[in-house]
């Protein structure tokens, strides 16, 4: 995988890669950045486990007579 940290340090490279020089990159990041968290789903909050199914879900079930 590709690191920014990694790239920077090689122009060269980073150029190869991006099509861009690191100055060029910086001015739009910023960019970028906000984009990726407009469009970007929230994390779960950690110790939440995901549920397999919605509460109460088998409260409508035909087949048990409770």
């Amino acid at each position: 995988m590709l690191r920014y940290i990694e790239l920077k340090e090689k122009p060269r490279e980073f150029l190869a890669v991006t099509s861009l020089t690191d100055e060029e990159f910086q001015v739009l990041l910023p960019t970028f950045e906000k984009c990726y968290e407009l469009t970007s789903k929230p994390k779960p909050k950690p110790g939440k486990k995901k549920k397999q199914r919605a509460k109460g879900g088998w409260q409508t079930c035909q087949t048990f007579d409770y």
